[in-house]
């Protein structure tokens, strides 16, 4: 009986651990190209559900994020201000390092290669239409 106790605690410090370092690499994601910012979220609010319901439910209630994570979740939709926002900021992104930060051609083709992947992702993933969800997105 002790035993399942420290184990349940032990989970629950693990998803708690892992769900808090997923948000923070998901916020920086918001800034840095490439670093999937969605899909970090999602987990940070799977480990949440699994560690602590109080950030689970402010990670769902979140100003900026929770809709995103909740329509992603029912819906298997992203707003479509989100959708056209991280697409021009990949793409400025992209061209900047390509542009000032790459020499080597072969690290720019994977560059334009992961971006191209990226975009595709994006523009497949159903868009929320309704004025309500756009407003409340990034």
């Amino acid at each position: 009986m002790r035993l399942s106790k420290f184990t349940d605690y032990t989970k629950r410090l693990f998803y708690f651990i892992f769900g808090f370092l997923s948000i923070i690499v998901g916020i920086v994601g918001i800034f840095v190209p490439l670093l999937p910012t969605v899909p970090l979220l999602l987990f940070s609010a799977y480990c949440f559900a699994r560690s602590s319901t109080k950030l689970y439910y402010m990670l769902l209630n979140n100003k900026w994020f929770g809709k995103i994570i909740i329509d992603y979740y029912e819906k298997k939709s992203v707003p479509l201000r989100a959708k056209i926002f991280s697409i021009i900021f990949l793409w400025l992104a992209i061209g900047f390092s390509i542009i000032y930060l790459l020499e080597d051609q072969t690290f720019k083709i994977i560059l334009i290669g992961v971006g191209v992947a990226v975009t595709v992702h994006l523009i497949v993933l159903k868009a929320s239409n309704d004025k309500r969800e756009n407003s409340r997105s990034i």
